[in-house]
């Protein structure tokens, strides 16, 4: 643990995202609280330092799974499918939680940013 605490002080993200997944597994990954809390770490370096978002949705989905709830998930989830244009994925996340309203703004907001007809066309055509 002190060398993550080592690399994050030193912005080394890559070695701080390797030793995060070493930890998460032998904490017993996704089926634990702290397994949880290191993935969510991992997803969240892999998609806001290393600018990893497929990476960041694999490590998220499994804290998902453990943490169907968990608000800073979601968000991440939801920022990651949006920069990847997956908005299948996107969808899916909140059709399974039934937050069809939440969706709907989602994809206006990403309709209002994207400059480009052609790039948001997808995501007005779901609401």
């Amino acid at each position: 643990m002190a060398l993550s605490v080592l690399y994050e002080r030193e912005k080394r993200w890559p070695a701080l995202a390797e030793i995060l997944a070493r930890l998460a597994e032998s904490a017993g990954g996704e089926s634990t609280p702290e397994g949880c809390t290191l993935l969510e770490k991992r997803g969240l370096i892999l998609f806001e330092k290393l600018a990893a978002p497929a990476a960041a949705v694999d490590v998220l989905s499994r804290v998902r799974r453990g943490q169907s709830e968990n608000p800073r998930v979601l968000r991440a989830l939801r920022d990651a499918y949006t920069e990847m244009g997956d908005f299948e994925s996107l969808e899916a996340l909140y059709s399974a939680r039934g937050s069809w309203e939440e969706l709907c703004d989602v994809f206006s907001q990403v309709a209002e940013r994207t400059p480009t007809c052609r790039a948001c066309s997808p995501a007005r055509s779901r609401c």
